[in-house]
């Protein structure tokens, strides 16, 4: 079976956090220019739930653009 790719199993909490981070930034995307204040207030709560998953890739990457925000 050289040569053979197994697929790896992610834990499905891992893929949800990947999700949710995707989707968020996404929304980041979309909300970030005109200020939709309560918009930015949920993502930064959701970035938050994510802080278990902050080394999965999506998350930090969520994290970093909700940083990198003007206050």
């Amino acid at each position: 079976m050289a040569g053979v790719a197994v697929p790896v199993a992610v834990p499905r909490d891992r893929l949800l956090a990947d999700h949710a981070a995707a989707t968020g930034l996404a929304s980041l995307r979309l909300a970030a220019g005109p200020g939709y204040g309560q918009a930015l207030g949920e993502l930064r709560r959701t970035a938050a739930q994510l802080r278990p998953h902050a080394r999965r890739p999506a998350v930090r990457e969520l994290r970093q653009a909700l940083t990198a925000l003007p206050i």
